[in-house]
């Protein structure tokens, strides 16, 4: 019986714009605006050029092939001063490689907000993609319908039946922590759910899956992710310095292998020569450059830009399926998953307090566990028990004011309104009783602070 555990990732965080656009640029043609001028070349790109061979590391004629395309260099540049809206005006989408009118179909299987999911929309020109979310909190799913996120699923990644071969890009952000199996072994979430969706064959032929995952996620699961994934050094990479400090979150652009590695090294050398490759993975993460495009050959973006895996969604979409169990449904009181979960939960007089769970509930883990998938989902894998938990999230807001001083000292008081998630549950206590629990010191505030008066 799989064990509820929390997350390590202390409440909902969306994946940083930085990180969002960087796989924007990867994945899609997108230029400069200037480019399109008829004097660029004279204009913009020449003296680039020149200041460029002017600056030290490419002094001498022999390193001028290493000059960073005059695209990737601007889009890095805008990317290091965290200005995200520059690139939003000043890059469109260039599309020259495909041939076809079909779209590329991109899956968030825990989707947020869906910044990740509709980051790509905000650049002119890029309409051929469909985008699938999934997100288990109400609030959170109404912010993706109103992102025009193209098919939305307000419930648990678990809960939705996709069909064969229907993603081209996967956004993978999980939970960074493990999970109990039946067989009492632990696995790390980004194995488990990575199985999952390799078991399923959701992935299209030769798709993609965008990483951001911690480091040791990336050690720990190596074995699994080298067997089924094409990994490339030159796709790896670590967060921006912040990010990376908060998180230790690493990002790998990884492509499917159409054969699991060890079907492929059949001969003594090719299996000496794929351990090898493994081992100097493990040992080149640990010391990864932060990312930077220009560390990608243009080559290398050419490849991965023309091999997404288009989608004929229109004949996928309606093999689509969401499991039809309620949300509501409770397990009765005789059953043995529920006599297993009130063996591990205590409550006093029908109070709201703290939980005890099979792991001490620590402050923001509750919300973890609703966000993640691992509540309003069946306990026992492989089996037909019912939920042992109904979680959900309540909002209120508030007034919070904010005071700041101009050059001639002058207090200007300004009130926002800030919108507070208190994540709750509902038990089944030993004596029979179906009460809420709310942990009281684990408000998560979201950034939706909205200015109201000066």
């Amino acid at each position: 019986m799989a064990q509820l555990q929390a997350t390590l990732k202390a409440q909902y965080y969306p994946t940083d714009l930085r990180i969002v656009n960087f796989l924007n640029y990867i994945h899609f043609p997108l230029k400069h605006k200037n480019t399109h001028d008829w004097d660029y070349k004279e204009k913009y790109l020449n003296p680039y050029i020149k200041g460029m061979r002017s600056k030290t590391e490419f002094k001498f004629k022999k390193d001028w092939y290493k000059i960073p395309d005059y695209n990737t260099y601007y889009f890095q540049k805008a990317l290091n001063e965290n200005n995200i809206q520059y690139l939003y005006d000043n890059f469109e989408y260039f599309n020259h490689f495909y041939s076809n009118c079909l779209p590329a179909v991109i899956l968030d299987p825990m989707c947020g907000k869906a910044e990740w999911l509709t980051s790509h929309k905000k650049f002119r020109g890029i309409n051929d993609t469909y985008t699938i979310g999934i997100e288990l909190v109400k609030e959170r799913a109404d912010e993706c319908k109103k992102n025009k996120v193209s098919l939305l699923y307000n419930d648990a990644y678990e809960n939705i039946e996709f069909p064969e071969e229907s993603i081209s890009i996967l956004y993978f952000n999980p939970p960074y922590d493990s999970i109990k199996l039946d067989d009492g072994k632990n696995e790390r979430l980004t194995q488990y759910y990575l199985k999952d969706i390799l078991d399923k064959n959701i992935l299209a032929h030769e798709g993609y899956v965008d990483l951001v995952i911690r480091e040791d996620d990336f050690i720990d699961c190596l074995d699994f992710l080298f067997e089924h994934f094409q990994l490339d050094t030159e796709l790896i990479f670590k967060a921006p310095q912040d990010e990376y400090n908060k998180f230790k979150q690493i990002i790998v652009i990884a492509k499917k292998r159409t054969i699991p590695i060890s079907k492929i090294a059949t001969t003594e050398y090719s299996i000496k020569q794929a351990l090898n490759n493994k081992l100097s993975l493990s040992e080149y993460v640990k010391n990864a450059p932060v990312m930077d495009l220009t560390k990608i050959s243009i080559n290398k973006l050419i490849e991965l830009r023309e091999n997404i895996s288009s989608i004929d969604i229109d004949k996928k979409l309606k093999l689509f399926k969401q499991k039809k169990e309620s949300l509501d449904m409770c397990s009765n009181s005789s059953d043995m998953v529920w006599n297993w979960f009130k063996g591990k939960t205590t409550t006093k007089e029908n109070q709201l307090e703290n939980l005890t769970v099979a792991l001490p509930l620590k402050t923001g883990e509750m919300s973890n566990m609703l966000a993640s998938g691992m509540l309003n989902g069946l306990v026992a894998k492989g089996t037909k028990k019912n939920h042992i938990v109904v979680g959900g999230v309540e909002q209120t807001q508030g007034i919070k004011t904010a005071i700041s001083y101009d050059g001639n000292d002058n207090k200007t008081e300004i009130k926002y309104i800030q919108k507070i998630n208190k994540p709750y549950l509902n038990i089944l206590t030993a004596e029979g009783k179906i009460i809420k629990l709310i942990n009281k010191t684990s408000n998560i505030t979201e950034s939706e602070d909205e200015r109201v008066e000066k």
